[in-house]
């Protein structure tokens, strides 16, 4: 697998911004288009023409330009502004760059505020037909040194609180948390012992009196299969100190290891729990997206493109 070979999203395009950047002369054009039969001055003929601007630059190494804003910059070189890392971020790959040289558009599909654009190279991107920058790129990003990888598009971010995750609002309420080798927690904020597997560990979440827990259900994620289960917090739960809500599972470590929670009634979290397969540097690995209930659903599918891209790649 090419990491970092993934779709590029909210990909823009708009007249102003074609008719600031300069003579179109040198820059190429597809050939066989499907959008040939379009007028010049239609929206599919605006976008053909950027966007064989952009994989110009693009294929040629320029991971960020002028066609693309700062965010979608700093997703794909895996840096904020003032040089700071985005945490387990992988950089798009040189072999995904170079893939776009010599690329041409070979069809345009417009749909509202939206176009999607198919390359010669086989790689879909999606445009934004208001802007006319590059202003999102799905990333993707990494656990146990690579081990397993996932992708999401903002505006999902990193956080930096709790264990590492993702985080699609400004208040952290909304997140997406992945955890290798997650423990119990026991009666005063203890780490409990580590679970022999999935079923162990969802029995020991369904005990804990701070918790409500739904019987597991068997799914699947990334081809291998998971334990899901929906986590709620009781009334009059207790809390542990520094954490915002009663954990539900935590990371190995001492008394500062963090822990993934629900914070209390009006919260819900869906919790899948994996066996990692053989040869793989942890044994268990828990999945959660939590959101206030009145938009769990609507986090939930926010997230699927998230759940859909996990990968394993051990041994």
């Amino acid at each position: 697998m090419v990491v970092g070979a993934v779709v590029l999203v909210g990909v823009v395009a708009g007249v102003d911004a074609l008719r600031s950047s300069g003579s179109e002369n040198d820059l190429p054009t597809a050939t066989g288009s499907q959008t040939g039969d379009a007028e010049n001055g239609s929206p599919e003929r605006e976008i053909e023409r950027t966007a064989n601007r952009w994989a110009l630059l693009f294929g040629a190494g320029r991971s960020c330009n002028r066609y693309m804003t700062q965010p979608a910059c700093e997703q794909a070189e895996c840096e904020r502004a003032g040089g700071r890392s985005i945490p387990n971020c992988i950089p798009l790959s040189s072999e995904f760059l170079a893939s776009f040289a010599g690329a041409t558009v070979e069809g345009v599909v417009v749909r509202g505020d939206e176009a999607g654009v198919r390359f010669s190279n086989g790689e879909t991107v999606e445009f934004d037909t208001r802007s006319g920058w590059v202003s999102n790129i799905s990333q993707t990003y990494d656990v146990l040194d690579g081990e397993v990888t996932f992708s999401a598009a903002p505006p999902w971010e990193v956080g930096f609180a709790g264990p590492w995750g993702l985080w699609l609002d400004d208040s952290s309420e909304e997140r997406v948390h992945v955890l290798a080798d997650p423990l119990p927690i026991e009666a005063g904020c203890r780490p409990g012992v580590a679970p022999a597997d999935t079923e162990a560990l969802a029995r020991s979440i369904r005990s804990d009196p701070d918790l409500e827990a739904t019987e597991p259900v068997a799914v699947t994620v990334g081809g291998m299969a998971a334990l899901r289960m929906d986590v709620l917090a009781v009334t009059g739960a207790s809390v542990c100190p520094d954490w915002e809500g009663p954990g539900v599972v935590r990371e190995t470590g001492g008394g500062d290891a963090e822990a993934i929670v629900v914070e209390g009634r009006g919260h819900r979290m869906r919790l899948h729990l994996l066996d990692l397969p053989r040869g793989s540097s942890a044994r268990i690995l828990a999945i959660a997206v939590v959101a206030p209930e009145a938009r769990f659903e609507a986090v939930v599918d926010a997230a699927a493109p998230i759940m859909d891209s996990f990968e394993f790649h051990a041994g």
